[in-house]
């Protein structure tokens, strides 16, 4: 990839959920930060995921970063904008993730779109410091 020099950062979005092809986006993310391959801090490669239970837990073991989408912090509107909310709760995935250290290397980032008229009021605001209250440590 003769760009790869003027790239600062990498985010792997827009190509659907991809932790249900974990297989080939670790190794795709092994390429980008191996010795033998780019040799990028895995700080500069981001994954961007709804929260697949079972590959959420994998990548998380395997991986150094992840950036999940939020969108709503109350369920029942997170279901009818992310229908993953459907089998895997967005209270039980903050909940998965505050068993991991994200203190050192790894970094957790909370994606949240606001839709104008949908999720961009101050009830909103308040209940997502609510669902991320008291975690700070590695979090941007």
């Amino acid at each position: 990839m003769p760009e790869r020099d003027k790239l600062t950062n990498v985010v792997m979005m827009g190509m659907g959920e991809p932790l249900d092809n974990l297989d080939e986006v670790l190794k795709a993310l092994e390429i980008m930060t191996a010795s033998y391959g780019y040799a990028w801090s895995p700080k500069r490669v981001t994954l961007s995921s709804v929260g697949l239970k079972k590959g959420l837990q994998r990548f998380i073991g395997e991986s150094d970063c992840i950036w999940y989408q939020l969108h709503s912090p109350i369920p029942l509107q997170r279901r009818e904008l992310m229908p993953a909310e459907k089998a895997f709760s967005i209270t039980e995935i903050v909940e998965l993730l505050r068993n991991y250290d994200f203190s050192k290397q790894r970094r957790l980032s909370f994606e949240y779109i606001v839709f104008k008229g949908v999720n961009d009021s101050l009830p909103y605001a308040k209940e997502l410091l609510k669902l991320l209250r008291g975690w700070t440590a590695g979090l941007t």
